[in-house]
């Protein structure tokens, strides 16, 4: 506190991101020469980061209204360790029609690589307006964009089939995104209290992603682009020897992901029903 009407506050700390990815994909065939070919592929990656992040605080109030002001710093980097796999095999294929088989042996394990995971600035802000019967709650948070980075720092390898020099890379990429929300606190009497409540939760998630199933040379570690919404409501009850609080909140998003393989239709049968 720094007088009755005013405060300020610094908080520290300490986060830990932990995540490991495994997709892969295998397929069998059998052609018109009853040769049996396959396709395998596997993408892995995983990585552990340490870092740091503040939040500081400002809060204020008068006879009516209480205000209050954060913003949170970019998260500080202290260490972090990832690893990835790349593999890719292709047998008894023909690829480019001249009559002869394509065969392809890619195999890549990299480990110890430097991990890296950023977040953005965040400026928040509330309101609480106090009313005879009532109290109104509004705020708002802005979070900033974060640039295109790689989070593992991969380097470049050369396929043991072709001799390509390929790469695999995790980048991660988020957009500025602006939530709000709005409560009302209604006293029915000195006893009974009622609350509701709206609050969204926007992704900051970009566009143009690559999914990790798309199996490509790049996948983008942030790809959930949904929108939450949130609704809540709820009840309080206060007597003398104990307070009671019951409260619901719903949060509901939605959405489509395209498969990232579409199996012809044979006949008039289709395999799948739709391309999604």
């Amino acid at each position: 506190p720094i007088s009755d009407k005013l405060s300020l506050g610094l908080s520290n700390f300490v986060s830990l991101i932990n995540k490991s990815s495994l997709v892969g994909l295998d397929m069998k065939a059998l052609d018109e020469r009853n040769k049996v070919a396959s396709l395998d592929m596997y993408r892995k990656y995983g990585y552990r980061s340490y870092g740091l992040l503040w939040k500081m605080g400002i809060a204020t109030s008068f006879s009516s209204v209480n205000l209050g002001l954060t913003i949170t710093t970019p998260r500080i980097n202290l260490n972090g360790k990832g690893s990835t796999l790349y593999g890719d095999y292709l047998v008894n294929v023909d690829t480019t029609g001249d009559g002869n088989t394509d065969d392809v042996y890619i195999y890549n394990i990299q480990n110890n690589l430097e991990a890296k995971y950023k977040t953005p600035w965040a400026i928040g802000f509330g309101l609480g307006i106090n009313f005879k019967k009532a109290i109104l709650h509004l705020s708002a948070e802005w979070f900033d964009k974060v640039n295109e980075y790689s989070i593992l720092e991969t380097v470049p390898f050369n396929a043991q089939s072709t001799g390509d020099t390929l790469s695999f890379t995790v980048v991660d990429e988020m957009k500025p995104v602006f939530n709000y929300g709005i409560g009302l606190e209604w006293h029915f009497n000195k006893m009974i209290s009622g609350f509701v409540s709206f609050a969204t939760d926007y992704s900051g998630v970009t566009s143009g992603i690559t999914r990790f199933a798309e199996l490509d040379f790049e996948t983008t570690n942030s790809v959930f682009q949904a929108d939450f919404f949130k609704t809540g409501g709820g009840v309080s009850l206060n007597t003398k020897k104990i307070d009671i609080t019951i409260g619901v909140v719903y949060t509901g998003a939605s959405q489509q992901i395209e498969r990232p393989i579409n199996f012809p239709d044979e006949g008039n049968d289709p395999i799948f029903d739709s391309g999604l």
